[in-house]
């Protein structure tokens, strides 16, 4: 993963995003049911490490939040984060993989960007925020039938 720094075409507000190669998808939220559409990815010990160094860096988070960590669950030993995406965010498949194509297993590369915001929710208040800007679907969501027709190509 790398880290770029960009800025603002006004060159007053520096904006940071990582690239992150080869993340595992655990879930993905790509209708928005009144929670927001996300990616849950799986959190490798060096990929925590780059997300977490990369949210303290840029102050991500609100008052519901912890400021600057994100907010990792922990299911079944496996360490997990939902990260935004938005209509904006853009997929891309190889092989003529498409976002049908995302969910448990599937493997992504992916930008990571930092924002500012400020709303009538922040009342006032500027925060930062991340989301997804673009994605490129490796390999596609792995399910019973996957295994079931390696089973028999196998035969």
């Amino acid at each position: 993963m790398t880290t770029k720094k960009t800025e603002k075409a006004s060159g007053n507000t520096a904006k940071n995003k990582i690239k992150v190669v080869n993340a595992e998808v655990i879930f993905a939220n790509l209708v928005d049911e009144g929670f927001g559409t996300s990616l849950t990815i799986k959190l490798t010990p060096e990929l925590e490490k780059q997300i977490t160094e990369f949210w303290k860096a840029n102050n991500i988070g609100n008052e519901k939040t912890v400021i600057g960590e994100p907010n990792i669950k922990e299911y079944e030993g496996t360490r997990q984060l939902s990260l935004k995406i938005n209509e904006h965010t853009r997929f891309a498949g190889l092989n003529g993989l498409t976002t049908d194509n995302l969910g448990f297993g599937a493997r992504i590369n992916f930008f990571l960007n930092a924002f500012e915001y400020k709303n009538k929710f922040t009342k006032g208040k500027t925060y930062t925020g991340a989301s997804i800007s673009a994605v490129v679907i490796l390999e596609g969501k792995r399910t019973g039938a996957d295994a079931d027709l390696s089973d028999l190509l196998n035969d």
